[in-house]
């Protein structure tokens, strides 16, 4: 069960070459525990919005390193739970019925 260890993370990293989306991000927020990664190829900035965005990096080790000492040296941003809304089960349900009707 990787959650406990989640939560008592300092932060979440994911250095992926590519990602689909990325749902330990959305784990690690749901934990509370800030999230930190790569600009891949895939769907992480589906989850990097907003103020999120600062701690997307670019997808070299120099921009990583720098990334992870500056999460690290401030205090633990808090979550909001509007970051999880578009993937909240209703949300993505309703958008996926709306995209199978739109395409009949």
């Amino acid at each position: 069960n990787p959650y406990p260890w989640m939560k008592h993370a300092r932060c979440l990293v994911l250095s992926s070459k590519f990602e689909g989306l990325g749902i330990v991000l959305l784990e690690s927020l749901a934990c509370g525990t800030p999230i930190l990664s790569v600009d891949c190829p895939g769907g992480v900035r589906d989850v990097f919005k907003g103020e999120l965005a600062n701690y997307l990096t670019e997808r070299n080790e120099d921009s990583l390193s720098i990334g992870i000492q500056k999460i690290v040296s401030e205090d633990p941003f808090p979550i909001e739970e509007q970051w999880l809304d578009d993937f909240k089960p209703e949300i993505i349900v309703r958008k996926y019925l709306q995209l199978e009707s739109e395409n009949r």
